[in-house]
């Protein structure tokens, strides 16, 4: 396989780069987050009615933390009082009352010792804190039956959202508008190889790109032989 070590290559195919580079956070959250509106919709804010508790959860790669870090910029341009803590295992958890926030943010909540979580959470429902939770299984079940939860859960990714995806990404980099698409073949390789790992996904994809003479179609047997050689 050949590859173009030339920068110029990707103003020649009509990017500003390799379309499927690391972006920021920001930059991720702008492409790969298709249901913003309906996230915001359903969180709790500090004058919130409806709900106590908001809780995402799916396998690894699924999305969780963009998601919670999507709903800390929007509180943060809202100047609301978050906080955001990404766990490890551990059977600490800070008591977050001290810093008065109005809503608190936890990742990766399945780390945490239950009943110790659940004696911070019954502090933080009495102060009038909202809670939003990241975890890879769903905590309903260990909360009482007064407290109001809304829940979403990320199941695996689709391959019409990935080709939304994937066209965004694509988009993004464009100088006017994308000069390349992936088949629904391609789609389905991409989804079978990765795991369904969003970023399984982008880092053959940057393989991809690093092709000489790359189609404008990207078919199924280009994400093969990429695979080979990243596997190799």
């Amino acid at each position: 396989m050949l590859y173009r070590r030339v920068e110029n290559y990707y103003y020649d195919m009509g990017y500003t780069g390799n379309p499927f580079r690391n972006l920021s956070m920001q930059e991720f959250m702008s492409v790969y987050i298709l249901e913003e509106e309906d996230i915001i919709r359903r969180i709790p804010t500090q004058d919130d009615s409806h709900c106590d508790i908001f809780q995402v959860t799916g396998d690894c790669g699924a999305g969780k933390t963009s998601i919670l870090l999507l709903i800390l910029d929007y509180c943060k341009k809202r100047e609301l009082d978050v906080l955001y803590y990404h766990l490890e295992k551990s059977n600490f958890l800070p008591d977050f009352s001290y810093f008065s926030p109005s809503i608190i943010i936890l990742d990766e909540i399945q780390e945490i010792d239950r009943s110790l979580f659940l004696e911070k959470v019954d502090s933080w429902m009495r102060a009038g804190i909202k809670l939003i939770l990241g975890s890879h299984i769903d905590h309903s079940g260990w909360f009482p039956a007064n407290y109001r939860i809304n829940k979403m859960t990320l199941g695996d990714i689709q391959k019409d959202k990935l080709q939304k995806i994937l066209h965004r990404r694509l988009e993004y980099s464009s100088v006017k508008s994308p000069g390349h698409r992936f088949s629904y073949r391609a789609i389905s390789e991409l989804i079978f190889a990765s795991g369904k790992s969003i970023e399984r996904i982008r880092a053959i994809c940057y393989d991809i790109f690093l092709r000489e003479d790359l189609p404008p179609v990207i078919n199924g047997n280009i994400v093969r032989e990429v695979i080979r050689n990243l596997d190799g």
